[in-house]
């Protein structure tokens, strides 16, 4: 589902899940490519038991990530991997014109999303 909201007369493309394909997917790993379309933000979520290792592939990512409030950013060509402990609410979100792809290593545990709602 994508939502659009408009922030400073910018237009953000809310979605509940970027476009993705799976390359491993075992019971303690889930290793995927992910897509973000121009200005798409992904919901505040977090993970009980599995870590988020993001490597950004083409475009510029934004992980955004609460107590401490925080945000880094991702370009594609840079070796710089952001991990996301399990319990950490944070998101994922595209601030330019062109698509955002990433690598996401999830490992750790049993794989699940709980949506934060603040």
């Amino acid at each position: 589902m994508v939502r659009s909201r408009f922030r400073n007369g910018v237009g953000l493309v809310i979605s509940e899940a970027p476009a993705s394909r799976v390359l491993v997917s075992d019971a303690g790993t889930l290793v995927r490519i992910l897509t973000l379309a121009s200005y798409e933000v992904g919901p505040w979520h977090w993970h009980s038991k599995v870590s988020d290792q993001t490597l950004c592939l083409e475009g510029t990512l934004l992980i955004d990530i609460r107590a401490p409030d925080a945000t880094f950013e991702l370009r594609a060509g840079s070796a710089r991997v952001i991990e996301v402990p399990a319990g950490q609410v944070h998101r994922v979100r595209n601030p330019g014109s062109q698509l955002a792809t990433y690598l996401l290593i999830q490992h750790g545990g049993l794989y699940d999303f709980k949506e934060d709602g603040n």
